[in-house]
């Protein structure tokens, strides 16, 4: 609670005027009286010097505000942004499977890095073919490339754990190019192309 006392203090010899009043506002008068009857009033207004006017004493500041309590772990939690969470998109008659990266081979040393996704490998009814879908890692599953996996496809292990195909990577597409599928481990690399070798003899 706030406490406040108003001390209101007079100083004998700057604030007793001739009168013998006392008085704040000393030099406070009119002069109509000194210059005639029909003189306007002029007045002035001045504190007289060394007399204290105010004091204000037992004045405390506010309190500080109270720092909600809670453990410091929590509050870092609470800044963390908020993880995003989907649902695979699963090709159910799906043979294999495989986690991988695709990159598209382009003109000289460029590459176009089209995503992370889901490898499907799914035969094709009555063909000896098989269908190659890799679905992206979000809510729709967008489909990177779709292609068809038959007897002649150009295929070959690349690098430390890439297995690289020669094909048009969609169906409404019209130039061939060469496609990067990169898995984690070389192991991984052997096991996918002898998948794909299944359907290119």
């Amino acid at each position: 609670m706030w406490c406040c006392i108003l001390e209101l203090t007079f100083e004998d010899q700057g604030c007793i005027n001739e009168g013998g009043s006392s008085s704040l506002f000393a030099g406070f008068s009119s002069s109509a009286g000194a210059a005639g009857g029909d003189a306007k009033p002029s007045t002035s207004f001045s504190f007289t010097p060394g007399a204290t006017l105010f004091s204000f004493v037992n004045i405390k500041p506010p309190a500080a505000a109270a720092e909600p309590a809670g453990n410091a772990d929590d509050q870092e939690e609470e800044d963390q942004p908020p993880k995003v969470e989907f649902k695979q998109v699963v090709e159910e008659d799906a043979v294999y499977s495989k986690r991988c990266k695709v990159v598209f081979v382009m003109k000289g040393a460029d590459y176009a890095d089209r995503g992370v996704g889901m490898l499907y490998l799914k035969p094709v009814k009555d063909s000896e073919k098989a269908q190659l879908v890799v679905r992206a890692d979000n809510n729709i599953g967008q489909v990177l490339i779709n292609l068809m996996v038959g007897n002649g496809l150009p295929c070959q292990r690349m690098g430390k754990n890439n297995v690289m195909i020669m094909s048009l990577p969609m169906p409404e597409h019209t130039k061939v190019v060469s496609i990067l599928l990169r898995v984690k481990t070389a192991e991984e690399a052997d096991e996918l192309l002898a998948k794909l070798q299944d359907y290119t003899k």
